[in-house]
């Protein structure tokens, strides 16, 4: 997930699959689908090469440095991704829903930090996210189909998110 925000956050520019998925060691980074983060279902359509895996974070928080003095951001509790109302199926078998969702959870801090132009924020410093880093999917047609939203507000906010990612795995 570090290589994923990194990248997303335009610390880091990897080269592109045949179908414009970023790319690292046989992993593509897949896309969002647009969603607000009220709960408006979002969708999108994603092409895979044969034998190429992909990671993709389900929920994040991202923390922040700031040049006006404001003390940076400090990590959001635990408990706000403990109590995570999670679904997360892919061809409706489930991967992440609240009983294993801290096994997909990780924190961590950006070294270095990655800028931000956006004063007085000045640099993103940390995330925490849940996501996935998957293996291959047999070629054909896949739905991943994601349904998250926090229950105890962090920063003040709940989000809520229902996006599916319509996979496209073509042949070698």
């Amino acid at each position: 997930m570090d290589t994923y925000w990194t990248w997303a956050l335009g610390g880091a520019t990897l080269p592109n699959d045949a179908h414009g998925n970023a790319v690292v060691k046989g992993v593509a980074l897949m896309a969002f689908p647009s969603a607000p983060g009220d709960g408006t279902p979002g969708s999108i359509d994603i092409t895979l090469s044969a034998g190429e895996g992909f990671a993709i974070p389900f929920f994040a928080f991202l923390g922040n440095s700031y040049s006006d003095g404001t003390p940076p951001d400090t990590f959001a509790a635990l408990s706000v991704f403990q109590t995570l109302d999670i679904s997360v199926t892919l061809d409706g078998v489930t991967i992440v829903d609240g009983s294993n969702v801290m096994q997909y959870f990780t924190e961590f801090y950006f070294n270095p930090a990655i800028p931000l132009n956006s004063p007085p924020a000045n640099a993103w410093i940390w995330a925490q996210t849940v996501g996935v880093v998957h293996a291959p999917l047999p070629v054909g047609n896949h739905v991943m189909k994601m349904h998250v939203r926090n229950t105890e507000p962090a920063y003040g906010f709940t989000f809520e998110y229902n996006n599916t990612w319509n996979i496209h795995v073509t042949g070698r």
